[in-house]
């Protein structure tokens, strides 16, 4: 008995495991940007201190897998301007991040 509760442990590991890694084999996108910056967003989206250190860390990547110059310019201009693109993947950004920016940016009870 002890041995089926076993195996049906690994297959529900290998499961969780098969639909971790498809999620990430598809980036997320911006599906819809309407209206105009709003003052959250900045520090919730636009962060330039996390895109800074996203730029740094990627210098220790293989060539292959660093950002170029011309890329880190397109990013600097994307963070500058609080510009978000329909299809783009950047600025990247989980969606609970996002929730607790809109909570706090309107004073909703239970967030700080």
């Amino acid at each position: 008995m002890r041995m089926l509760w076993v195996v049906a442990g690994i297959g529900v590991l290998l499961f969780v495991l098969f639909l971790a890694t498809r999620r990430a084999a598809v980036p997320a996108t911006w599906e819809k940007v309407e209206g105009e910056p709003e003052p959250w967003e900045a520090a919730a989206i636009f962060d330039v201190w996390r895109l800074e250190r996203r730029l740094a860390s990627s210098e220790a990547l293989s060539p292959e897998f660093r950002t170029t110059p011309e890329e880190a310019t397109r990013l600097r201009a994307l963070w500058r301007e609080w510009r978000l693109l329909v299809d783009s993947e950047e600025p990247g950004i989980e969606a609970r991040d996002v929730a607790e920016a809109v909570a706090i940016a309107h004073g909703l009870p239970g967030w700080n």
